[in-house]
């Protein structure tokens, strides 16, 4: 069964638990992080780990560079959680440039693990609306990014938000030429990137 390694980052307090929460269901205890989740997504059973973050340091980074997908999630009633977004972003990317510059040899690694895959998340507060809809698809697009919104105390969108990211996730194993039963982070680890 193929495994996947998630990392939800944002501010604090923008609903990332809460998020986790839904799509674990009643398994879901707030003292584990990651929490693990056993889904079938387009008829394909797959284990989904979820780490959440709330801040950038080192552990994060080593979150990041070991994860299939980053879920920056900010909540639309916080205009300076969104703002915080791109920010992290940036460290993302850093994190990600550190990873493959690890190796002395790139040429004697077989193939570099697929790319991270992105997705911004806008949670939705019904009480009060900071940030638009419109500014949300805006960042997304600058910074190259799926985009959705999802409301936790109804949850619309949730679980459409984890089987986008696990298509993305699958889609760029495929393009990378993996196994797709493989995780980034066993991928990484098997190439010496990454001591278990």
């Amino acid at each position: 069964m193929a495994a996947h390694e998630l990392v939800f980052l944002g501010d604090c307090g923008v609903g990332k638990k809460r998020f986790i929460q839904h799509l674990v269901g009643p398994g879901f205890d707030e003292r584990q992080n990651p929490q693990k989740k056993e889904a079938t997504i387009d008829f394909k059973p797959c284990t989904i780990h979820m780490h959440e973050r709330a801040g950038l340091e080192e552990e994060t980074g080593a979150l990041c560079r070991n994860a299939e997908g980053i879920l920056l999630v900010y909540s639309t009633a916080l205009i300076s959680s969104f703002q915080q977004i791109p920010t992290i972003h940036e460290q993302i990317q850093k994190f990600q440039a550190a990873s493959h510059s690890l190796s002395s040899d790139p040429a004697t690694l077989p193939a570099a693990p697929p790319p991270v895959q992105i997705v911004l998340v806008g949670i939705e507060d019904k009480e009060k609306r900071e940030v638009s809809h419109e500014d949300g698809l805006e960042l997304a697009k600058n910074l190259g990014c799926g985009f959705f919104e999802a409301a936790v105390e109804t949850k619309a969108n949730v679980n459409e938000v984890l089987s986008h990211m696990i298509r993305l996730c699958r889609e760029a194993r495929r393009v990378q030429g993996g196994d797709l039963e493989t995780s980034k982070s066993g991928w990484m680890s098997c190439f010496g990137w990454r001591k278990s």
